[in-house]
């Protein structure tokens, strides 16, 4: 998934483990916002896109700025190799989580991280 590229609802609920409803439910600060938009690929509303406008990519790249700026002040602060172990130890309990995460019926997970999973 690249960010600020359309890309179908159904493979972003996939990517954090929500259901498709639960997602819209989601999305509709961002819509309102005017953070995000849907692109119509049909009639049918199933294949949908949703894509970022260009506020919200304006939006994205500020956070992506404020989280790089606090990743350089904790590598300062805490130096590059004891960084590199927080972030791996970070990374190993969010897999941990999310793996053993209560499952649906559907087999989706119940309780999810509030990030996405890498592949």
């Amino acid at each position: 998934m690249n960010v600020g590229e359309p890309v179908q609802q159904g493979v972003v609920a996939h990517k954090l483990g929500l259901s498709t409803s639960t997602l819209t439910r989601t999305f509709m600060p961002l819509l309102d916002a005017g953070l995000i938009e849907y692109v119509q690929t049909g009639r049918r509303l199933r294949g949908r896109l949703v894509c970022m406008t260009a506020p919200g990519k304006a939006r994205m790249r500020a956070a992506q700025q404020l989280a790089e700026g606090a990743r350089e002040d904790l590598s300062r602060r805490l130096g590059a190799p004891l960084l590199d172990q927080l972030e791996q130890s970070v990374d190993r309990a969010v897999r941990v989580l999310f793996e053993t995460a209560p499952r649906s019926e559907s087999g989706r997970s119940v309780e999810h991280p509030e990030v996405l999973m890498q592949d």
